[in-house]
């Protein structure tokens, strides 16, 4: 039997009901005072005291039943939200507090809830308070473009004396790259549990205070280039560096496993040494006093060219009279690549070499069987194939490390070959860029290729 008490004064006949300011809220099957509680970050007592005035249980079960329009119970006691008349299904939520002026045009709850919890605890933020108010907008996986939008509006109102000067140039450097990066309208999208954990990771990482092995290179510039290549590592761009090799396995790394690839870049800045699997990598001090190409993000630098440097009996950083990076032009061999990819952590590795001419009709089914395998399938190309005008120019060697992305299509809709590749940046880019490309020019540009499995 219903556990049911009528109240003495009912909150109807008092006009308390609909409560005071309250926001009305149309209960579902699935809710319960507690779920419904914590989403408002509220005491479920307090939730049901604004709703009845009272906390009494047999007093709040008759107002289930006479204003809710609850009649089923679980324990056959107390009225469930589940099956209440629609025509009344609805409790009321506590208003919202008063907007403060200072964050009055940020529209992310998200966001306006973890500024005032940090200002609960004083008038200012710590550099770490700021760095968790943009971990907050990565709870649900993705921070939008209106998080984004909002994470730029608290920087820039935020007075001189409440946020430190770094903090404020690290959310504008956020916002900031992923409008370069990702365009007008991106967002970040961490889509899976495993690029959630590398992004906290990365923002523990971004709270540390000293420098790293790195002097030159900037620390939150580092983690939030760093955040934003975990949720898509097609970003990853070598410049003018020609480190295309280091590139391709990074890439694959990155995309594996994003908490391995977070880990070597955040040990290799701080530690100025780090594994991937069996590599140990410790890049010489000229590695890790170079300033590469302000167009090249310093992430990409620090991931690649400590690879690179590692063996550095043919690898060497230097300098031309233009600032630029001599002396690492010429690409690392198909077989080191394949070692690194061995080394690790890749298994059961097919690979097939032609330095000196491009491979045959029976290749291109192979590479197609690995790819639809889940392999990760690294191509060394010519160049050329990447350029609409000479795609179809005869070539003499592969110069240039690019990853498969999707199959190899050998009968596209406008005749010959069609299909996308890693490489400069994009993790999409077409092949071709210009008229239907023959599948013997594709051959003449194709100088082998690796194809590894991840576990």
């Amino acid at each position: 039997m219903v556990n049911e008490m009528t109240p003495p004064n009912p909150v109807q006949k008092r006009g308390m009901w609909p409560p005071k300011n309250g926001r009305e809220y149309k209960v579902l099957d699935t809710d319960d005072w507690r779920n419904i509680a914590v989403r408002e970050k509220i005491d479920a007592l307090d939730l049901i005291r604004f709703n009845f005035d009272t906390n009494v249980p047999a007093q709040v079960n008759w107002y289930l039943r006479e204003l809710v329009g609850c009649r089923q119970t679980r324990d056959g006691h107390n009225y469930v939200f589940a099956g209440a008349d629609p025509s009344k299904r609805k409790i009321y939520l506590p208003p919202l507090p008063p907007r403060d002026p200072q964050w009055g045009d940020i529209k992310s709850q998200k966001i306006l809830d973890a500024i005032h919890a940090d200002l609960s605890k004083g008038p200012n933020f710590s550099h770490a308070d700021v760095v968790d108010i943009v971990r907050a907008t990565m709870d649900d996986g993705v921070v939008t473009l209106q998080e984004l939008t909002d994470l730029g509006v608290f920087a820039k109102n935020a007075t001189a004396t409440q946020m430190p000067l770094r903090s404020r140039k690290m959310v504008q450097y956020l916002v900031d790259q992923v409008q370069n990066v990702f365009g007008a309208k991106g967002q970040i999208s961490l889509n899976t549990v495993l690029k959630r954990y590398a992004a906290g990771v990365v923002v523990d990482f971004l709270k540390e205070e000293s420098g790293g092995a790195f002097p030159r290179l900037d620390r939150d510039q580092i983690g939030i280039d760093l955040l934003l290549r975990i949720a898509n590592p097609g970003i990853m761009n070598q410049d003018r560096t020609g480190i295309c090799g280091p590139m391709a396995l990074l890439y694959s790394v990155a995309s594996d496993s994003p908490v391995s690839y977070a880990k070597y870049v955040i040990n290799l800045y701080d530690k100025g040494k780090a594994s991937l699997g069996a590599i140990e990598i410790a890049p010489s001090k000229a590695c890790r006093s170079y300033s590469p190409p302000t167009t090249m993000s310093p992430t990409d630098w620090v991931a690649a060219a400590a690879l690179r440097d590692s063996d550095n009996w043919w690898f060497n950083v230097d300098k031309d009279d233009n600032g630029f990076v001599m002396n690492i032009a010429s690409g690392a061999a198909l077989g080191t690549i394949e070692e690194w990819f061995e080394r690790s952590g890749y298994t059961d590795i097919k690979s097939k070499s032609n330095p000196l001419r491009g491979l045959s009709s029976g290749d291109l089914t192979d590479v197609n069987r690995y790819y639809a395998e889940g392999r990760r399938v690294v191509l060394r190309i010519n160049a050329d194939l990447l350029n609409a005008k000479t795609q179809s120019d005869w070539s003499l060697k592969g110069d240039h490390i690019v990853v498969l992305t999707s199959p190899i299509n050998l009968a596209a809709p406008k005749g010959g070959v069609q299909f996308t590749v890693f490489t400069w940046g994009q993790g999409t880019f077409e092949i071709p860029q210009g008229a239907p490309l023959s599948e013997k020019d594709l051959l003449s540009h194709l100088y082998g290729y690796i194809a590894a499995k991840h576990l």
